[in-house]
């Protein structure tokens, strides 16, 4: 079943065909979701939208808790035709926590900032938790995280500016970049199963480029972060993040 969280907004897709199994439009479609309280919602036939030949969707924005049933009925009295479709969902809410604030710049930097995203906000979540233990050893556990993922200050670590937040500025760009690396390493070891070119007399497919600029995308990264904790044992020299250029007149030591 398909997790969401509360408050996001939904593409529930839909497609009809014939007794024959031919795409059809049916002349009417109707879609009736049934909430977790027991309640139902009718979408409106103008919501409703035809995606191509017997393809049609509707946007829903999540307003409850738990599981969701969504039935579409689409019918076409001339030739007496009618089908039903059912499908399912879940809707979550998470509480609120100090790494929710590097989120939104996590999207960004992974490019995900247009609904629907790619990534779930547990996902990023996972990810930055993760990415905090990995620097754990680098930061010598300046920061400590419980088995339910809650992040906090090591109080046996000297830190420069008093909470909140609880992570120091300073310290969320190695965290974002570092999320990122473990988020792309997940998607390179999925897309290295997929890699491959083909053609025929007529069309040439090829996935090849794109898996190298995934490649350069993650060597990026980790070199970056590499370079970041080299410079700061060593100096407070500034280093930019990947894509952004130094100061026009910006001058080293």
């Amino acid at each position: 079943m398909d997790e969401y969280e509360v408050g996001s907004t939904i593409k529930l897709t839909v497609t009809f065909k014939d007794y024959d199994g031919n795409l059809i439009n049916p002349t009417t479609v109707t879609l009736i979701i049934i909430l977790p309280s027991g309640s139902t919602v009718s979408i409106a036939v103008d919501s409703i939208y035809n995606e191509g030949l017997g393809i049609y969707y509707a946007n829903y924005t999540i307003t409850e808790v738990g599981d969701h049933t969504y039935t579409y009925t689409g019918e076409t009295p001339a030739i007496d035709f009618s089908e039903v479709h059912s499908g399912f969902f879940a809707a979550v809410q998470h509480l609120a926590t100090d790494i929710d604030a590097l989120l939104p710049q996590l999207r960004l930097y992974l490019g995900d900032i247009t609904e629907p995203f790619r990534y779930t906000t547990p996902t990023l979540r996972s990810a930055v938790i993760f990415a905090i233990k990995v620097l754990m050893r680098k930061w010598r556990s300046k920061y400590k995280i419980d088995s339910v993922g809650t992040v906090t200050r090591n109080p046996n670590y000297t830190f420069e500016f008093a909470a909140p937040p609880t992570i120091q500025y300073y310290d969320e760009p190695p965290i974002i970049v570092q999320a990122a690396i473990v988020l792309k390493s997940g998607i390179m070891q999925e897309a290295s199963w997929q890699v491959g070119s083909w053609r025929d007399d007529e069309i040439q497919v090829s996935n090849i480029e794109a898996n190298k600029a995934r490649d350069k995308s993650l060597e990026r990264d980790i070199e970056w972060l590499d370079k970041y904790f080299k410079r700061r044992l060593f100096t407070a020299a500034m280093e930019p993040l990947p894509g952004f250029e130094y100061p026009p007149n910006y001058r080293e030591g």
